[in-house]
């Protein structure tokens, strides 16, 4: 260029002023301008002479001004004029003005710094995938997706520049001339192989280079020479983020090697699905709830059932608890009712024990009127007789009183114990009669002998 752009010269007539160069390419170069007529400081991208002798070359680099401007994106640089400076010999020379972004582009922060935190690579890998997806719904495939071309303005906000320039090249370029597609490092493989109907997908895989190497301060990919880091790029798998001592969110590591995949079916299907899992990948892990221990549960209290007249039952008493160290009893077992056959079976034998009870009673005062007319020997038999019945009434009664049986009608107990000890009273007079019977006299009469023995 020479001195047509020299620091001080103007174009448009005098509008702008060149104030220094900010950098250069192989196929342009941008300079720090001031614009009078504005009164700010801008951008000017001017292409480089030889290649304003091409007019394809001349069209693409309209186009490149075309596409940024209709983009209108926060995360775009602005395009704010276009035109061609003429020369004394040759075509007119092609440059368009841009918003003049004050901070330094990714590449010099990366070199300055290294590496960048989760924190805020994410957030910048963001904006480029915003300013991608605008550039993608409009058809425009940038293909020089890298870090000179993201510029870092204050406040953390990240404006991609070179719109489409790649367009203008093939891939001849990387048999070493500064003619290339796009930067080898930062180039898919379908964008190595020179593959025609490249989509915004190509773009994807350049942001996860990009972010790789926010990550971690390395490239994928490196090589020394162009045709080596396409090798790498076509057939070898992408390294992991932790092979380089990256430590930071492990949804990280996903999508970036989702971006860098091989094939482009394999890669996010446009740039809103990488931003969504790249904004998942930042949340933090779902924490469980602390485990708690259930309160214990109470049995509901019953309702009070009602009763005749409207009156309500009281509510049931609750059950006292055991003193401590005391082993609660068990509750008893309610027994069935007794069938209807047994109560029959009850009542015969309380009546064949109450007829025996008759039968004693008789014998008893036979017993003493054969007393009375001294015959001893018949009396004793009578009251061996009147003994035998009485424990016959005894035994047929138990079974009505005895614990294990569990009579269920007060009125059966109380008759059997009536029985019962009416029989043993026959019992101990009978035996009081067979062995201590005495007559008027006051001798005593031994078994089978009516002779008297005094005492």
């Amino acid at each position: 260029m020479g001195d047509m752009f020299a620091p001080g010269t103007t174009l448009a007539a005098g509008r702008y002023r060149i104030d220094g160069t900010l950098g250069s390419g192989g196929m342009a170069q941008v300079h720090r301008a001031y614009d009078v007529k504005l009164a700010r400081p801008v951008a000017v991208k001017t292409m480089l002479p030889a290649l304003a002798l091409d007019d394809d070359f001349v069209l693409r680099f309209q186009r490149e001004s075309q596409a940024m401007a209709a983009l209108g994106h926060p995360h775009v640089v602005t395009v704010h004029d276009t035109g061609e400076e003429p020369r004394a010999e040759g075509s007119p020379v092609p440059y368009f003005v841009m918003e003049l972004v004050s901070g330094p582009s990714l590449a010099q922060e990366l070199r300055t710094r290294g590496t960048l935190p989760a924190s805020q690579a994410a957030p910048l890998a963001d904006q480029v995938l915003s300013a991608l997806q605008a550039s993608h719904g409009l058809g425009i495939v940038h293909r020089d997706i890298k870090p000179a071309n993201v510029l870092l303005a204050p406040g953390g906000v990240a404006k991609v520049a070179d719109f489409g320039i790649a367009r203008a090249l093939s891939l001849t370029a990387l048999t070493g001339t500064h003619a290339a597609i796009g930067t080898p490092q930062y180039m898919a493989p379908e964008q190595m192989r020179g593959t025609p109907a490249l989509d915004g997908r190509c773009d994807l895989y350049a942001v996860g280079v990009l972010l790789f190497e926010m990550l971690t301060g390395r490239r994928p990919f490196d090589g020394t020479d162009a045709f080596a880091v396409a090798y790498q790029h076509r057939h070898e798998p992408p390294p992991t983020l932790a092979s380089f001592g990256f430590t930071g969110p492990p949804g990280l590591e996903a999508v970036v090697a989702r971006a860098l995949a091989k094939r482009p079916e394999d890669r996010y299907p446009d740039a809103q699905a990488m931003r969504t899992a790249l904004r998942a990948a930042l949340l933090p892990p779902p924490v469980a709830p602390p485990r708690t221990t259930p309160p214990p549960v109470t049995p509901p209290r019953a309702t009070p059932t009602p009763v005749a007249q409207g009156r309500l039952a009281p509510p049931p008493v609750a059950p006292s608890l055991p003193p401590p160290g005391t082993v609660p009893r068990p509750p008893a077992t309610p027994l069935p009712p007794l069938p209807p056959h047994k109560h029959v079976v009850h009542s015969v034998r309380l009546a064949l024990c109450a007829l025996l009870l008759v039968v004693e009673s008789w014998l008893t005062f036979r017993v003493f009127g054969i007393t009375e007319a001294g015959k001893w020997t018949e009396a004793r038999w009578t009251a061996f007789g009147q003994g035998v019945t009485a424990l016959v009434g005894v035994l047929g009664s138990l079974p009505y009183w005895r614990p294990d049986k569990k009579l269920r009608i007060s009125g059966y107990r109380a008759f059997s114990w009536i029985v019962l000890l009416a029989n043993l009273l026959v019992v101990l007079f009978a035996c009081f009669t067979l062995f201590v019977l005495k007559d008027q006299e006051g001798c005593t009469r031994k078994w089978g002998s009516d002779q008297c023995q005094i005492q």
